[in-house]
């Protein structure tokens, strides 16, 4: 089998993509290996457990459901009695146990939620991994995404064989006993992670905690979106790169001091890397590189003679049999598309006399192959990451990592020491972050692809291993034609929306709030009405996740890059919250409002500070967004009231005509009906469907067949009102509702037009 092992692993890598895709791709499989056996390129024995590879993994693999449904789930009270399973993970404001029923072996997340800020660690000494626990709480199905690009918490708990969840609502509900063998270890890490800080900065021991530990935490959530969008994140995940220091450092601490022969520090390798892949965190790159370097030392020790292909394909083989669930891990298929890539160029690499060329080719050669994959989670990629990526690589593997172990396996030392040595760390890393953010604010040119077909993945990794097979070859010129039919590929496919006669109309549904996208076809123009965010009574302070949960990600699936016009139709936070997070992050070319919009001081200066101009309106006045022309219809005069002086606008779209209402009352409808004869095909039901608005005499005037309310699921208001909804269905309106159908699109091409809903009627 020596030499084929990669063939069975790919068998088995096409039956996940079946499962994955809902795809029988018995026929090609079958197809491949027979002509590589026609051709005598694979002989019986490999050929027959290739065939056997597919056929296990095609039915052990579990399907994900991919419909996410739209039925609310009421909690009801439960007791589960099962096991800890999985490493309790204990935060300032959450913990999370994976408990296993002892009946039924489901899996089901335990959530609790203190409220306060800190949890007493008396409190949290029971959850141990191995435990057996009783648990009471409300049982619940968590909610999946109900808008494009939205990220889907449900399908990610199902990709873990999680499918439900219970909420406690105190700790004493949650009661503990024993442990396993393995807590110990688990433990440990605990305790590293926990006495980092006493020894050094917190600054420092996020770092370490990341880097050395796994636990990424407490860094903050700004570096963390940096290195993503910049393809850096894998350095913030313990990788092959992190291991590879982990193998170095016992090698210098042992050989090169003479301590011990390179046998018996093999030996310590041996036993170490098991026991630090924990420690870790145990994510699927630790394991992978954990488990490539074991499987080598073992095989050289038996004397057996393997190529690292073999290595990686037998460790994928085994890492999908210690969990079926793995293979729907973005660690694991990142860690081992790279390494792949990585291994089909050593010869490319062996070639090259330069480490600077070798890092760079390095470098190129993770970022492509995994970039269709990077492209189908993030809807990103930066092209100058590569070359970021050259700069950023050698500064971590070279200086930040070594210095983590470095605090962390000598944190007994003299405190003056190591202070001394943290504040060469700070400003140093300090300075580095900065050059990463300087590159963001003046370099920041993405590509945003989304959607990908099965044929996009088919031509990219077509193109992108034919090119690798000329490199090996040595055709040059060849090689060069495949990279460069790959960029067009790439560039074509970001450019696809600019060739598109395809229109979209989208309610976003962001809860409680208003969050309109319009996009022109052939991308003309992109038009926001309203973008409204979630906040609490106490401070009345608008929270940025529904701009970094659904309008950023949303803009990202489409293509988006920038709103060319942002009405807002009133001062209540749920219309105009997310207004300042766009504007911080530059994705706001224009705002439009009433000439009785007041503005928060706060906000007035950030969109001052962030060069974004004000454009103030009035009743009559006609606005043209690249050729898309908006009539303002109120506010006639200034009702002293947010609500009732509410921007209302009227434009047609897709052959239909439309109504945006803000959140104006009847009098204001009633008011509209005197001063024009308007009529539209669609109307924005006015505050959420609040009897406050929507008399019946105007929802006759306007004649219109569809509407739009945008409302929050189970909301306090009772929004919308029973009088309302029967007002729209005696005058045959179709409803369209967030609350139930997720968000809305009205697609139009041409003069053919038609809805779709996110979630299923």
């Amino acid at each position: 089998m020596k030499g084929y092992w990669h063939i069975v692993a790919l068998s088995a890598l096409v039956a996940g993509i079946s499962v994955l895709l809902e795809w029988n791709l018995f026929i090609v499989i079958f197809i491949w290996l027979a002509y590589l056996f026609a051709s005598q390129r694979l002989k019986i024995l490999p050929l027959l457990l290739s065939l056997i590879s597919f056929l296990f993994f095609y039915h052990y693999f579990p399907p994900i459901e991919s419909e996410v449904s739209s039925k609310v789930y009421s909690n009801e009270s439960s007791i589960l009695q099962g096991k800890i399973i999985q490493a309790p993970i204990i935060q300032e404001n959450k913990i999370e146990l994976v408990v296993e029923d002892h009946i039924t072996t489901d899996k089901v997340m335990v959530i609790y939620f203190p409220d306060e800020l800190e949890t007493n660690p008396h409190e949290t000494i029971s959850l141990k991994y191995g435990a057996s626990c009783v648990v009471h709480g409300e049982t619940e199905y968590p909610e999946g995404a109900s808008n494009p690009g939205e990220f889907d918490y449900r399908q990610f708990l199902l990709k873990k064989d999680i499918a439900k969840q219970i909420i406690v609502n105190n700790l004493t509900d949650i009661e503990c006993d024993g442990a396993s063998f393995l807590h110990r270890f688990i433990y440990l890490r605990q305790l590293l992670t926990q006495q980092a800080p006493d020894s050094i900065s917190d600054y420092t021991a996020a770092w370490v905690n990341a880097l050395v530990l796994g636990d990424d935490s407490l860094l903050d959530q700004s570096v963390i979106r940096l290195f993503q969008d910049w393809g850096l994140s894998h350095i913030l995940a313990i990788s092959g790169l992190h291991i590879g220091i982990v193998v170095g450092l016992i090698y210098v601490l042992l050989i090169k001091t003479t301590a011990m022969t390179k046998e018996k520090a093999g030996l310590v390798v041996l036993l170490f890397l098991p026991l630090y892949a924990v420690l870790a965190g145990g994510e699927p790159s630790v394991l992978r590189a954990s488990a490539m370097v074991v499987l080598f030392i073992i095989l050289r020790r038996m004397k057996i003679l393997v190529s690292p292909l073999d290595v990686i394909s037998i460790v994928f083989l085994l890492l999908l049999l210690f969990d079926r669930f793995m293979i729907y891990h973005i660690g694991f298929q990142f860690s081992f598309l790279v390494t792949f890539g990585i291994i089909l160029t050593r010869n490319w690499l062996s070639r090259v006399s330069s480490s600077f060329y070798q890092v760079l080719i390095i470098s190129f050669i993770s970022q492509m192959v995994i970039l269709p994959i990077q492209l189908h989670y993030f809807s990103l990629f930066q092209p100058l990451s590569i070359l970021l990526n050259l700069v950023i690589i050698p500064y971590f593997s070279i200086f930040v990592i070594p210095f983590m172990f470095f605090f962390l396996l000598f944190s007994f030392l003299p405190e003056s020491i190591l202070h001394a040595f943290d504040i060469l760390f700070i400003g140093i890393h300090h300075k580095a972050l900065l050059f990463i953010e300087w590159v963001d604010q003046h370099f920041n040119y993405p590509l945003y692809v989304s959607e990908l077909s099965v044929s996009f993945f088919i031509c990219y990794y077509a193109c992108f291993v034919i090119s690798l097979v000329y490199i090996e070859w040595g055709r040059l010129k060849k090689a060069f034609l495949g990279f460069t039919l790959l960029t067009l590929l790439l560039v074509g496919y970001a450019a696809l929306p600019y060739y598109s006669a395809k229109g979209t109309v989208t309610m976003l549904d962001i809860g409680q709030g208003d969050a309109f996208i319009i996009e022109l076809p052939y991308r003309e123009g992109v038009i926001m009405v309203d973008a409204g965010a979630k906040f609490t009574f106490e401070d009345m302070e608008p929270s940025s996740s529904v701009y970094e949960r659904i309008i950023k990600p949303y803009m990202r699936s489409r293509g988006i890059h920038e709103i060319d016009a942002l009405f807002i139709t009133h001062e209540d936070l749920d219309h105009f919250g997310s207004l300042e997070f766009m504007a911080f992050d530059g994705v706001v070319k224009e705002v439009y409002v009433s000439d009785y919009y007041e503005f928060r001081a706060d906000l007035s200066r950030k969109l001052m500070e962030n060069q974004v101009p004000v454009q103030r309106v009035q009743a009559g006045e006609v606005v043209d967004i690249y050729g898309q022309l908006f009539t303002v219809l109120s506010p006639v005069k200034d009702k002293q009231r947010a609500n009732e002086n509410s921007l209302v606008l009227y434009t047609k779209i897709g052959g239909r005509s439309w109504l945006f209402t803000g959140d104006i009352s009847k009098e204001e409808e009633l008011e509209m009906m005197k001063n024009y004869q308007v009529q539209a095909d669609i109307i924005k039901i006015a505050h959420h469907g609040s009897n406050t608005s929507s008399a019946p005499v105007f929802l006759q005037s306007l004649q219109s067949k569809d509407a739009f309310i945008s409302v929050g699921r189970n909301n306090s208001y009772g929004h919308p009102t029973k009088e309302v909804i029967e007002t729209l269905e005696e005058l045959g309106i179709r409803i369209f509702r967030t609350d139930e159908h997720g968000a809305v699109q009205f697609i139009f091409e041409g003069d053919v037009a038609w809805f779709e809903t996110f979630l299923p009627n």
